[in-house]
């Protein structure tokens, strides 16, 4: 009898087996370094559902996900509208600094609370 060689992938989170299309490599990097991690489907999941909220807040869908962002914020172009979203922010207890870029979850909430208005 001749031997036979079987390759197992194994799910490199909790080393369960990946079967044949229930998972696949996929490649995470932060700060310039990268690596490449065997993942169940279930696992692959649970990090997008991680990471969402990351891309989310730079107005940005996960690679094969649409671009959730139905209801864009409106682009406010006085000053005036500026300040008025800030005070609004800090009145419902969100964090928005001073200055800068008004972030997409706060314009979201602001733009979700005036509809309709």
């Amino acid at each position: 009898m001749g031997l036979k060689t079987v390759e197992v992938k194994t799910d490199d989170l909790d080393g369960s087996v990946i079967s044949e299309g229930d998972g696949r490599a996929v490649t995470v990097g932060i700060d310039g370094e990268s690596i490449d991690l065997d993942l169940t489907n279930q696992h692959i999941e649970e990090l997008k559902n991680l990471l969402t909220p990351y891309f989310k807040a730079v107005g940005r869908a996960l690679p094969g996900q649409q671009n959730r962002r139905t209801n864009p914020a409106p682009s406010p172009t006085t000053r005036r509208d500026m300040r008025e979203i800030r005070e609004w922010a800090v009145r419902n207890g969100m964090k928005v600094s001073d200055r800068g870029r008004i972030p997409f979850a706060v314009m979201d909430s602001y733009t979700r609370s005036h509809m309709g208005r």
